[in-house]
């Protein structure tokens, strides 16, 4: 019932979710009519109480539909640069082999950046400016001409043995693998400006996570990363709104069974 209710916030022929509305700043947020269809269900089917359910609902909100993300920095502070994919193509074979128009984006906004940085320094020592790179993004040369080998590094999720295919590659895990590369190069990113590139709305995603594991000083360009979706992705979750947001939704919820029911000790009578 929920994911029934939630798919009705995308339909192919309305350019924007017939549940949603847009505030005069042009943010999305949840209609009324599909929060209390959704607390009504919380409490109906799920025995939340109501206190409960609008906790419930309002955690779907605020994960699924929020593009705010609050950074510290400049771009221009940062003392490395990270990107994130959103998405990638199949080929002729099936295999993700081609970035898609977000990643393209995104790698080329790094590339611009990773210039511009390189034209304003000044000093006697040579430019050095470690960037690492989720694998999709990299499969854009652009990023090959420009980055020296030895400052760009290429993030690859493990190859499952059973079918030879990548696994999934969790935002949380990401941050914490290009944490390693990057103190390997005596750059800790809890104590210096990190540059993040990403798609707007996986970016809050990722400045959460990077608070998590204690990355508070962040920087990135707003005006330069993609917001809109590839219909032609290999992965449903990134093709079109409603995907995304069942997603998160899915992510969001899962999130808060782990922090609170499986946390707090009053779940647990004796």
């Amino acid at each position: 019932m929920i994911a029934k209710l939630l798919s009705m916030v995308y339909t192919s022929t309305a350019p924007l979710p017939i549940l949603f509305v847009i505030k005069v700043t042009g943010e999305l947020f949840m209609h009324a009519k599909l929060r209390d269809m959704l607390i009504q269900h919380f409490e109906l089917k799920g025995g939340l109480s109501r206190a409960e359910a609008e906790i419930a609902v309002d955690c779907l909100d605020a994960t699924a539909l929020n593009v705010d993300a609050e950074t510290t920095h400049g771009l221009l502070d940062a003392k490395c640069f990270l990107a994130f994919s959103f998405g990638g193509r199949h080929d002729a074979l099936l295999n993700v082999s081609k970035p898609g128009p977000q990643n393209l984006q995104i790698a080329i906004s790094l590339r611009d950046w990773y210039r511009r940085m390189k034209a304003q320094h000044n000093g006697p020592d040579p430019f050095v400016l470690h960037c690492c790179v989720q694998w999709e993004i990299a499969l854009v040369n652009d990023l090959w001409e420009t980055i020296p080998r030895d400052q760009l590094h290429i993030l690859r999720p493990r190859v499952n043995a059973m079918n030879a295919n990548h696994d999934h590659y969790p935002t949380q895990r990401l941050w914490e693998d290009m944490k390693d590369v990057l103190i390997r190069h005596n750059i800790d990113i809890a104590k210096v400006p990190v540059g993040i590139f990403a798609h707007r709305h996986h970016l809050p995603r990722v400045v959460q996570y990077a608070n998590s594991i204690g990355v508070t000083r962040t920087a990135a360009d707003l005006d330069a990363m993609p917001s809109d979706f590839d219909p032609y992705c290999a992965y449903p979750w990134t093709r079109d709104f409603r995907g995304f947001y069942l997603s998160n939704a899915v992510s969001a919820m899962a999130k808060m069974r782990n922090e609170e029911y499986c946390v707090n000790p009053e779940y647990f009578p004796e």
